[in-house]
């Protein structure tokens, strides 16, 4: 399942964030943020409020794969 929605937390230090999903009025748990691979070191973060894309593997478990432009 895909789904768009907004970050309402970060956590910095275990990469996750949690999602505010306004179609279905429905908080995510912390999902993993998929990171690129690259030379740098420095992981990537979206910041609250910004949109992103989810995918889910069943209906509670996912990633957010990237943000939405």
């Amino acid at each position: 399942m895909i789904k768009v929605g907004k970050v309402s937390s970060v956590n910095t230090s275990e990469l996750t964030v949690k999602v505010f999903f306004e179609l279905d009025d429905v908080m995510s748990i912390d999902l993993k943020v998929v990171q690129p691979i690259t030379e740098s070191q420095t992981p990537w973060m979206p910041r609250n409020g910004e949109e992103v894309l989810c995918v889910y593997q069943d209906s509670k478990n996912g990633f957010v794969v990237g943000k939405v432009m």
